[in-house]
């Protein structure tokens, strides 16, 4: 890469030169500098070089010591969680003859105007947004706004998007979280507790069983489509016990099937653009209270030809120990192409505690015309569904 940005002109659009390291009291001119390149219209991959100035035109190395290298280094751990939509950016430290610099690349910078996500400094606000004017950079002004979105839109015939549900643009989902408080196992224990309870009473009330207030008993809470079998209370505790491992196939169809959320995504190529042998690999991860099924659970009352289309289509899902890995083959896609990515959507299980959270699936997408991946972050965000007779806002 150092290679690369040294054959470039000094005053090249995708190059921004800095000689010298920022302070850490100097953060928000960092962050400038990035929504300066990050807005410029410029190649594909633009660089910010810290430890190089012009000579002659040309670009040189003037170097950084270690400390300032660390420092910069450091300022620019949580870079892109200040700035929106999201940047891809790369931070490199690399060497030549002795002099060591820092450079920052930017990649992919389809989406201007970048913006500030919130307030830095009071010159910093949210949503504040800087552009470069040769070697300087300096807030936006509507004519430089206007010319953003101008290029934007001539240049949008050549953007790959991925995005949520059926937009490829919805890079942001909010979702309401299903209700799982009363999985299979957790009914079929209320209702042997009731039975004992039931048991307990008769025997209390009358001394010993009447099996007419029995069976009563029996089809108030089991239905009457359950036949009744006398049972005493010792096989009735030994069934309570047993229904965590009864009633493990059902609990899985309840949580990963019947009260799963059903995600899915939408790929979208330019008019202008196209994909040779293109994939797409998907990272979710894996806590408590969020998971990704690794396969369709089936239905065990039901038959499994029932849920056989959808186990035949469902993508390879890999497991690891803190994420969910999803990869898909798409082919070849011409100019214009817009597809589901996936044959069956993804099984989430979200659990209550996920109340205000937000989940990030990353993505790159990869084809053998594309120079490098393309590489970008979606979020879903939970709540819970609202108390009937609750304002909407």
């Amino acid at each position: 890469m150092l290679n690369q940005i040294l054959s470039l002109p000094a005053n090249a659009p995708e190059l921004l030169l800095r000689r010298d390291a920022y302070r850490p009291e100097e953060r928000t001119l960092l962050v400038r500098d990035v929504l300066a390149m990050a807005n410029q219209a410029a190649p594909p991959a633009r660089y910010i070089v810290f430890g190089a100035a012009a000579h002659s035109g040309r670009t040189r190395l003037t170097g950084l010591d270690e400390n300032s290298l660390r420092t910069l280094h450091g300022m620019t751990r949580d870079l892109v969680e200040r700035i929106e939509p999201e940047l891809l950016m790369n931070v490199v430290v690399a060497e030549q003859g002795g002099k060591r610099a820092l450079l920052i690349e930017l990649n992919d910078c389809f989406d201007p105007p970048y913006v500030t996500r919130l307030q830095l400094a009071e010159s910093l606000r949210t949503g504040a947004c800087w552009v470069r004017e040769g070697d300087t950079v300096r807030p936006a002004r509507r004519p430089d706004l206007e010319k953003i979105y101008a290029r934007r839109e001539a240049t949008g015939g050549g953007r790959i998007e991925l995005g949520l549900g059926d937009d490829a643009g919805r890079q942001v989902m909010h979702v309401v979280i299903p209700d799982t408080s009363e999985p299979p196992s957790e009914r079929a224990r209320q209702k042997l507790k009731l039975a004992m309870e039931s048991r307990q009473t008769l025997q209390q009330m009358l001394g010993s069983e009447d099996s007419g207030l029995a069976r009563l008993a029996h089809t108030r809470i089991f239905g009457a489509d359950v036949p009744f079998v006398s049972r005493g209370m010792d096989t009735l505790i030994e069934g309570y016990k047993r229904i965590a491992g009864e009633y493990v196939d059902a609990d899985n169809y309840y949580r990963y099937e019947e009260k799963a959320l059903k995600m899915n995504f939408t790929l979208r190529v330019g008019d202008a653009a196209r994909l040779e042998a293109a994939a797409i690999d998907l990272s979710l991860p894996r806590v408590a209270a969020f998971d990704v099924a690794d396969r369709i659970y089936a239905d065990p009352s039901s038959p499994t030809g029932d849920t056989e289309h959808m186990l035949l289509g469902y993508p390879a899902v890999k497991c690891t120990d803190g994420a969910a890995l999803v990869h898909c083959e798409l082919g070849d896609l011409p100019g214009g192409a817009k597809r589901t990515l996936l044959e069956t959507s993804l099984r989430l299980m979200v659990g209550p505690e996920m109340q205000g959270r937000k989940v990030a699936i990353r993505y790159q997408i990869t084809a053998n015309n594309l120079p490098r991946p393309l590489n970008g972050r979606l979020k879903i965000v939970f709540s819970l569904a609202q108390p009937a007779g609750g304002s909407r806002r």
